[in-house]
This record gives structure tokens, C-alpha cells and sequence, in this order.
């Protein structure tokens, strides 16, 4: 199925994208993301202790003493990334008009920093992290820049991370760094593109419409990701071209 992630437009650097997701996903049609106001704040700081619920199990801590812990530690946190990226972006994410999560990024000149992405429990496990980790890499390499995020050794969720094409960087005693780039597309990667593209009925009809190859960038970076492919910004307006003449070309046979 097709997922639109539509931006907040009143924020500073909004975009809509697109991405393309598997149809076992447990989500379709819009997920938002929007600035995290002050009302957002019990949400956020439930999901917070939700993401420490299992380290703190074995602790001999009331659930009070737990909770209070979690709220002190989630309140340093907000403090230390609001302080340290002053321009990042602080968003909720909501799914069929409920908060389902958070997503905090620093866009810089030339990197992204996925600074935190988390998940209510019943969120977890559908799709929606790898979906939004695929949206912004497909935004990153629109722009040419790397992704950078940090992951506690052993977490589960560097098992997502590599898959989706991070690597390591540096390997700390307490964090590891994991690194994306859009690397460059060959003949090979191309064709599998265009065998992806006319498949994807929505794609054609925009293509056939007219639309622009910077209108359509982000549907066809997103597309390519899906299919494991991650395109350059120099390569997409290749991709758009190629597809223009294998559509035209069945046309006229």
C-alpha cells in the first residue's frame, strides 16, 4: 500500500513525502508528523517510561519509584536535546489522529540526525519505525546528506538500522554511531527501479500527467528505497527520465 507522510506546513522546512510500504503493514493512508506542544506532555513522558519499562523490572523499585525515575530522566533528556539542537525538529507522530510515537531530528548543511524515534507499545512492530526511517532517508539523499543516529550496544533496533543500510562509524563503550549515505545507483540497480516503477499504477499516472522530475523526487526516491535501492540526488532525475521512455516506448508498440 501507498502511505503518505504529510509534514506540519507551518513548521520552518516542511515537505510532504512518500513512501512505499509492504501490505502486511498494520499501517495505511496518513501518518502525521507535528510539533510536540506543551499539552504533549503526559504522552510523552508515558512513552518515555514505556521504552525503560523492561531494564527497569529487575530493579527493587516501586512502580511510583519508577515512574518518578523515568519522569526525571525523560525531563534531562528533553532539556539536554533542546539546549544542544535548537533548530532540530521535536515532532509527534499520530497514526489515524492519535500520538503513536515521537521523531526528533537536526538537519544540518550536509548530515541528518535522527536524534530519537520512539513508539508506543501497541505501535511497535508494524512498520511505522521502518516507514519513517525510509521517509528520511529518502529526504536526506533529495539533498545529498548522510543520516547519522546513535544505538546502545545490543539494542534490537540496530538490527533495523543495518538492514535499512547504516553502518558502523565509531563503536563506543556506552553508544555506537551508525552511518547513511546514498550511494551511487548502476545500470543493474537502475533496471530493477524501472521493473519496480511500472508496477507502481500512482507513479505512472503522474509521470503521464507531466509532472516535474522535482515534483515527483521524493516519490521516486521513496520507491526506490522500498525496493532496497537508495539514489543520489544526481540519480533521480535519471530515473524519472528512464522511466518516461520504457512507459513511452510500451506505449507505442
Amino acid at each position: 500500500m501507498t502511505v503518505t507522510i504529510r509534514v506540519d506546513t507551518e513548521a520552518d522546512g516542511a515537505d510532504e513525502g512518500w513512501i512505499r510500504v509492504s501490505s502486511g503493514s498494520g499501517f495505511g493512508g496518513e501518518v502525521v508528523l507535528r510539533p510536540i506542544t506543551p499539552d504533549d506532555a503526559p504522552f510523552l513522558r508515558d512513552l518515555y517510561a514505556s521504552t525503560r519499562a523492561d531494564e527497569l523490572q529487575v530493579t527493587p523499585w516501586t512502580e511510583v519509584e519508577r515512574r518518578a525515575f523515568c519522569d526525571s530522566q525523560f525531563a534531562l533528556q528533553d532539556t539536554y536535546y533542546r539546549q544542544t539542537y535548537p533548530h532540530a525538529r521535536f515532532d509527534v507522530v499520530e497514526s489515524a489522529g492519535s500520538p503513536v510515537g515521537r521523531f526528533l531530528v537536526a538537519t544540518g548543511p550536509d548530515a541528518v540526525e535522527v536524534l530519537d524515534i520512539a513508539l508506543t507499545p501497541a505501535a511497535r512492530g508494524r512498520g511505522l519505525g521502518t516507514m519513517l526511517l525510509r521517509w528520511q532517508q529518502s529526504r536526506s539523499a533529495a539533498f545529498g546528506r548522510i543520516m547519522i543516529l546513535m544505538v546502545e550496544p545490543g539494542s534490537p533496533a540496530e538490527r533495523l538500522y543495518r538492514r535499512l543500510g547504516f553502518h558502523l562509524r565509531t563503536d563506543g563503550e556506552l553508544h555506537r554511531e551508525l552511518i547513511w549515505r546514498a550511494e551511487a545507483v548502476g545500470e543493474a540497480a537502475l533496471a530493477r527501479f524501472l521493473d519496480l516503477a511500472m508496477d507502481d499504477a500512482d507513479l505512472r499516472a503522474d509521470l503521464a500527467a507531466a509532472g516535474t522530475d522535482e515534483e515527483l523526487a521524493d516519490r521516486a526516491i521513496a520507491l526506490g528505497l522500498a525496493g532496497g535501492l537508495a539514489f543520489g540526488p544526481d540519480e533521480v532525475g535519471d530515473a524519472l527520465r528512464a522511466c518516461r521512455r520504457a512507459w513511452f516506448e510500451r506505449a507505442v508498440r
